[in-house]
């Protein structure tokens, strides 16, 4: 199963787009509305595409290694 995370601020859009991608068994899908909780997510779980139209992927790769640093 290929596990698919999408991050946005619109729920609407996030709704869709899990309707749509939904109906193929193949996918498991995890939506994010919220930045801070997808970060957390992505730190703790392994997935196989992102998508986030709000933020590009080298600015998200800094942060999740901003969290990820030892304490």
């Amino acid at each position: 199963m290929t596990k698919i995370a999408i991050i946005d601020d619109e729920i609407q859009i996030l709704q869709s787009i899990q309707r749509y991608l939904g109906r193929r068994k193949q996918f498991d899908i995890t939506i994010f509305d919220n930045p801070t909780h997808a970060r957390k997510s992505l730190l703790n779980a392994e997935y196989d595409l992102i998508m986030m139209p709000q933020i590009n992927g080298i600015d998200m790769l800094k942060e999740l290694r901003k969290e990820d640093q030892p304490r």
